[in-house]
C-alpha cells in the first residue's frame, strides 16, 4: 500500500483526525474542559487508525486489539503527560535580601538607595496555556517607594488608588494662597500590575522597592513631607517637587506581602488573594549548606 492509498483509507482518515486533534490542543487557545475532550477524542482516532490499518485487517481481531493498545497506550500517556489541562493557578512566591544595595544600583529600572528594602514578587505560569487579562495589587506592611519588572513581559506598574492632592500655603498677613505641587512619595495602598498575557511555562518577576518614611524630616527651610491617612490605615506620603528633604530613615523588614486581584485562563476568570510569607533566598540557601566542622588537635610535649 503506498502513501496515498493509505491517506484515502478510514484508518488514514482516522490518523489525519488524531494528528489535527493532538496538534490543535498544542497550538490552539482552548479552555481546559475543551482541551481535555479534544485529547480524548485524538486518542480514540489513533487507537481506530490503528485497529483499521489494512495490514492489520487480515489478522485476527485478538491480534488487532493488541497492536491497538500498543500504539495508543504510549501516546495516551505522552498526551496525558504534555497536553491535559489540569487547572494550575498562578504561582507566586516572594523573596528579598538584606544585602545593602550601593547606592545608584539600578534594579528593574529602580534607582537603588541603601534606604530600600528589596522585594522581589515572582508570578510563575506553570501551565500549559497563556495567563491573560492579569489585574494584582501587591501591599506590605511597608510603604513602597518605586516598583519595576525585570523580565519583559511589559507588565503595567502603577500606583493602586493614588489620589492627587495639592496642598495650599496660606499666608495669613494677606490673605493669599499659593499651590505647592507635591510628587508621590510613598504609599502603603501598593501597586497594581496589570499584563495582557503571561505565555505557558513563563515567569514573570517584579522588583519593588520599601522605605520607612520620616513625616518632619530636618530641613533647612519649612517644607514638609505631607502624609495622607485613611480610614482603612492606609497611608500616602507626599513632599514637594524637586525638594532636598532626607525623607527616608532606617531601611525597613519586609516579613509578608499581600497579594489579590483576578486573572483568566482561556477565557475563564478566576481570582486570587493570599498573603505570602517573604524569605530571604541567601538564609534559605546557607540553611541548606552543611558546613564541616572544624577539629582542633592539641599537641602535647613532655619535657624531662
Amino acid at each position: 500500500m503506498d502513501l496515498r492509498e493509505f491517506v484515502t483509507s478510514p484508518s488514514g482518515v482516522a490518523f489525519g483526525f488524531a494528528i489535527a486533534a493532538l496538534t490543535g490542543v498544542w497550538f490552539g487557545r482552548m479552555n481546559a474542559p475543551l482541551s481535555n475532550f479534544t485529547v480524548v477524542i485524538g486518542i480514540a482516532a489513533l487507537a481506530v487508525s490503528v485497529f483499521l490499518h489494512p495490514q492489520l485487517k487480515l489478522q485476527g481481531l485478538t491480534l488487532r486489539f493488541w497492536w491497538t493498545l500498543a500504539v495508543s497506550v504510549p501516546f495516551g500517556l505522552a498526551s496525558y503527560y504534555f497536553l491535559w489541562a489540569g487547572f494550575v493557578p498562578l504561582n507566586i512566591s516572594s523573596w528579598t535580601s538584606k544585602a545593602i544595595q550601593p547606592q545608584g544600583t539600578v534594579i528593574g529600572g529602580i534607582t537603588w538607595s541603601p534606604v530600600y528594602a528589596l522585594l522581589r514578587l515572582d508570578i510563575s505560569n506553570d501551565s500549559q496555556f497563556p495567563v491573560e487579562d492579569i489585574d494584582l495589587v501587591v501591599k506590605t506592611e511597608q510603604p513602597f517607594v518605586a516598583a519595576g519588572e525585570i523580565t519583559q513581559f511589559n507588565a503595567e506598574l502603577r500606583w493602586h488608588d493614588l489620589v492627587q492632592v495639592t496642598p495650599e500655603w496660606f499666608e495669613p498677613k494677606t490673605g493669599s494662597r499659593t499651590a505647592m505641587p507635591v510628587d508621590l512619595l510613598a504609599s502603603t495602598r501598593g501597586f497594581r500590575i496589570t499584563s495582557e498575557k503571561l505565555p505557558r511555562r513563563s515567569r514573570m518577576e517584579i522588583v519593588f522597592a520599601a522605605a520607612s518614611v520620616s513625616e518632619y524630616p530636618a530641613a533647612p527651610d519649612k517644607d514638609k513631607v505631607l502624609k495622607v491617612s485613611f480610614a482603612s490605615g492606609a497611608h500616602l506620603w507626599y513632599a514637594p517637587k524637586e525638594h532636598s528633604l532626607n525623607v527616608f530613615g532606617a531601611r525597613p523588614t519586609i516579613s509578608s506581602v499581600n497579594v489579590s486581584g483576578q486573572y483568566s485562563v482561556g477565557g475563564r476568570l478566576h481570582t486570587i488573594a493570599k498573603d505570602i510569607q517573604v524569605t530571604d533566598y541567601m538564609e534559605t540557601m546557607m540553611k541548606g549548606i552543611k558546613l564541616p566542622s572544624a577539629s582542633i588537635t592539641r599537641k602535647t610535649t613532655w619535657t624531662h
